[in-house]
C-alpha cells in the first residue's frame, strides 16, 4: 500500500471514529443511560381513581429515578392515589394503593355506634374522610367556672365506609331504593345520619375501643385530604 492510500484510509477512520463517538455520546449513550417512567400531568389529591387522562409517560436519567418508580403503565390500571401527587410527579409503588374501600390486612370496619357520638354532620357520607376527636366524659359537667380545654387526641383522615339510620337505612344522596330483605338488610334512604361504619387500622381500633371504654364520645368532623393519621 502506498503512502497516499495509506493515509487516506487512517484519514477515513479518523473521521469515521470521531463521527461514531460524537453520535455515541450525542443519541446512544442518554438512551442507554435513561428510563421511562410515569408522571403525573396535574395535582391528584390522595385516594383518587386513575386514568389514562392523569399520567404521561416521561424519560429521565437513571440515577434521578426514585426507588420504586412505575415504569409499566399497566401497573396503574385501576389503582387510586395513597398520597399527593404534584404535577410532573415522578408515581411510585408509595403513592398508589388498591382501592381505599377494599378491607385489607391490618385494617377494618369499624362501626361507630349512635351512644358514641357526640355530634357529626348531617351531610356526611360514604366515602367523606373526616377526623373522629375523643370528647372526655368530664367535658360539660363543671361547677360553671372556667377551665382549661384539655388536650384533645384524634384519629385524622378516617375513611367512612358507611353511614346511615338507627333502624339500619343507609344514608345516600340518590332517590330511596329497597335493598334485599332479610334482618340486617340495609335500604337506601335519605335520612339523616346516626350511625357511621367507617375505616381503621389495627392500632386506631385499639385506640378507640380504650376512649369508649374511659367514657370518651366522639366528635366527627371534615378533614382535609391528604392528612395525616394520628
Amino acid at each position: 500500500m502506498n503512502a497516499a492510500m495509506k493515509y487516506t484510509l487512517a484519514g477515513l477512520l479518523f473521521v469515521i471514529g470521531v463521527g461514531g463517538s460524537m453520535m455515541y455520546n450525542a443519541y446512544i449513550a442518554p438512551k442507554l443511560d435513561s428510563e421511562t417512567v410515569w408522571v403525573a400531568k396535574s395535582d391528584l389529591s390522595p385516594d383518587t381513581p386513575l386514568s389514562p387522562s392523569d399520567w404521561m409517560k416521561e424519560s429521565m436519567p437513571r440515577q434521578d429515578v426514585p426507588v420504586g418508580a412505575v415504569s409499566n403503565v399497566q401497573e396503574l390500571a385501576g389503582l387510586y392515589t395513597s398520597e399527593h401527587l404534584g404535577p410532573k410527579q415522578v408515581i411510585t409503588v408509595d403513592e398508589i394503593q388498591s382501592n381505599p374501600f377494599t378491607i385489607t390486612p391490618g385494617t377494618r370496619d369499624v362501626p361507630l355506634a349512635e351512644s358514641w357520638i357526640a355530634s357529626m354532620s348531617p351531610t356526611l357520607r360514604a366515602g367523606d374522610f373526616v377526623t373522629l376527636t375523643f370528647l372526655p366524659s368530664t367535658m360539660g359537667s363543671g361547677t360553671g367556672k372556667p377551665t382549661t380545654l384539655p388536650a384533645l387526641s384524634s384519629l385524622t383522615h378516617v375513611l367512612v365506609l358507611s353511614v346511615h339510620t338507627s333502624n339500619n337505612q343507609e344514608v345516600v344522596t340518590t332517590p330511596p331504593i329497597t335493598g334485599p330483605s332479610g334482618v340486617g338488610a340495609p335500604v337506601n334512604g335519605l335520612g339523616v345520619p346516626n350511625e357511621v361504619d367507617v375505616k381503621l387500622t389495627t392500632s386506631e381500633t385499639n385506640e378507640l375501643a380504650q376512649a369508649i371504654a374511659e367514657g370518651e364520645k366522639l366528635l366527627i368532623s371534615g378533614s382535609a385530604q391528604g392528612g395525616q393519621r394520628s
